[in-house]
């Protein structure tokens, strides 16, 4: 997902009918962005061992900040990930619990 091209459309919104009404979604496309940076950090920070953030994989999550999404987005899911994932999903918990203190993961 390319937040960039889709903040540049955002901004020409703005211009055009206001910020007021783009709020939420600015803060919406700045979760995406923040999320690659989040995890482009983990991976930066563990290879260089200032991190322990176990081999992720595929794992990358999509931080949201909870109050501008639509509740329909975020409800609480009805799947249980697979066991091999776990470990996965709780050192990224962990990692980001110390790079954003006092923020912490819920898995949605």
């Amino acid at each position: 997902f390319d937040a960039d091209s889709e903040l540049r459309n955002l901004e020409l919104l703005k211009i055009r009918f206001g910020e007021s009404a783009f709020t939420d979604c600015t803060i919406m496309l700045q979760d995406f962005a923040e999320s690659k940076r989040i995890h482009r950090n983990f991976a930066n920070e563990s290879s260089a061992g200032n991190l322990e953030v176990a081999d992720t994989g595929m794992l990358r999550p999509r931080v949201l900040t909870k109050l501008c999404w639509p509740e329909s987005s975020i409800q609480e899911s009805k799947h249980t990930p697979h066991p091999s994932v776990l470990p996965q999903m709780t050192s990224y918990m962990q990692a980001y619990a110390k790079l954003k203190t006092p923020r912490k993961l819920i898995w949605r």
